[in-house]
C-alpha cells in the first residue's frame, strides 16, 4: 500500500473520494441537490447569482433558504421537526446560505436509491475573511453583527478596530448561552453567532461535531473538516481564485458559458492592511482554517486538471498537486 506523511493508507484515493462525484448525476438530471456550505465573506453570493441559481432556474426546479437559527442546527432538532425537511429538500435542487454539513441525513436517502446529493463550497483566506466579515459589520449593520454599538469602547488601549470587534465578541461569548429548546428562527442565537467567529470554516465544513462546540476547537474537528472536504465535496472554490472557481463549477454542471466576472458590492476590507495586533490576537481562530485554505487550494489546481479550459495559468504540474494534497495523509486516512 502507497505511504503518506509516513502512514500507510488504509484505501486507494478513489475509494476515498467516491463520494465527491456520486450524486453528480442526479443533479445534471433535475432530480439531484446541490448542498451549499455558503461561508460567510467568502465569494458564496457570486457562485449562488452566477452559476448556482441560474442552473436552478434552468432545471424548472426550486431552491430552498437554510435559515440559520433553523435548519442550520438541524442537529438539535427531535424527529418530528427532522422529519419536517424531508420532502423540501428532496424536491429542491439547491440549499444556499449559511448551512454547515450534514444536512444529507434529513434526506431520508433509501439503501436503494442513487445518492441525490452532492455538497459543494467556497473558502477565502481565513484571517482576510475575518477582516472582511468586520467590515461589513461596521458598515451596514446598525447593531455591528451583535458585537453591539459600542464595540470601539471595548478592548485594551491602542487595540485596532478590528481587533475591539472580535474583543467584544468574545466578551459577549463568556457571558452568554445558547438557549435551549428546538431551534427556531431565521438567525443564529447570539451566542453561537460568537462561537463560530473560532474556525469558521472549520466549524461549517465539519458540521455537528463542531458547529455548537465551544471555543476553542480541537483538533480532532480540524481532521473532520478536512476528511469531508476530501471525501463529500464535490468542489471546493477559492475567493481569491473565484474566476477559475465559478468556471470549474460551471462545467461540472455544464454550464456552457463559463466567463464570469465578479461586480458584487465590496467592504473595501482589502483596500487597508491588516493591523498587527488583530494578526497576532486572533490567528488562533483561524489556525484551523488555514489548513483547510491551503488543502482547498490544492484541490482547485486538482480540479482544473481536469477542465483544463477553466486555468488562468499553465504552471499547474499534476505532481506537484498531487504531492500538495499528499501533505495532508495523515489527517484523511
Amino acid at each position: 500500500a502507497p505511504r503518506v506523511s509516513g502512514l500507510t493508507m488504509n484505501m486507494s484515493v478513489a475509494q476515498r473520494t467516491a463520494g465527491r462525484t456520486a450524486g453528480l448525476a442526479m443533479v445534471r438530471a433535475k432530480k439531484g441537490v446541490i448542498l451549499f456550505t455558503h461561508i460567510r465573506r467568502a465569494g458564496g453570493t457570486v457562485l449562488e447569482d452566477y452559476v448556482l441559481k441560474p442552473f436552478v432556474k434552468s432545471t424548472g426546479r426550486k431552491d430552498y433558504l437554510c435559515k440559520e437559527g433553523e435548519l442550520a442546527r438541524y442537529y438539535k432538532m427531535d424527529a418530528g421537526q427532522k422529519g419536517s425537511y424531508r420532502q423540501p429538500l428532496r424536491t429542491s435542487a439547491l440549499v444556499w446560505r449559511h448551512c454547515p454539513y450534514g444536512l444529507h441525513a434529513l434526506i431520508g436517502q433509501g439503501p436503494s436509491e442513487p445518492r441525490m446529493h452532492v455538497y459543494v463550497t467556497m473558502l477565502r483566506d481565513p484571517l482576510e475573511r475575518m477582516m472582511s466579515w468586520f467590515a461589513y459589520c461596521n458598515k451596514y449593520s446598525p447593531n455591528k453583527c451583535n458585537a453591539g454599538k459600542d464595540f470601539k469602547n471595548k478592548g485594551a488601549p491602542g487595540e485596532s478596530m478590528a481587533s475591539r470587534f472580535y474583543t467584544a465578541r468574545r466578551m459577549l461569548y463568556d457571558t452568554t448561552k445558547t438557549p435551549s429548546g428546538p431551534p427556531q428562527g431565521t438567525f443564529h442565537p447570539n451566542h453561537l453567532e460568537y462561537t463560530l467567529d473560532d474556525n469558521y470554516h472549520t466549524r461549517m465544513i465539519c458540521g455537528p461535531p463542531a458547529h455548537d462546540h465551544p471555543i476553542p476547537i480541537r483538533p480532532e474537528h480540524t481532521a473532520c473538516a478536512l476528511q469531508n472536504l476530501d471525501r463529500e465535496y464535490l468542489f471546493v472554490g477559492i475567493t481569491e481564485r473565484y474566476q477559475e472557481s465559478l468556471c470549474v463549477m460551471a462545467d461540472m454542471l455544464g454550464i456552457k458559458n463559463t466567463a464570469f466576472k465578479n461586480d458584487k458590492a465590496t467592504t473595501g476590507s482589502k483596500k487597508s492592511s491588516m493591523p498587527e495586533d488583530f494578526l497576532t490576537k486572533w490567528k488562533p481562530y483561524a489556525a484551523s482554517d488555514e489548513l483547510l485554505y491551503e488543502y482547498a487550494n490544492a484541490r482547485l489546481d486538482e480540479s482544473l486538471l481536469s477542465h483544463s479550459k477553466c486555468q488562468t495559468s499553465t504552471s499547474i504540474v499534476e505532481s506537484d498537486v498531487q504531492y500538495r494534497l499528499n501533505k495532508f495523509g495523515a489527517y484523511l486516512q
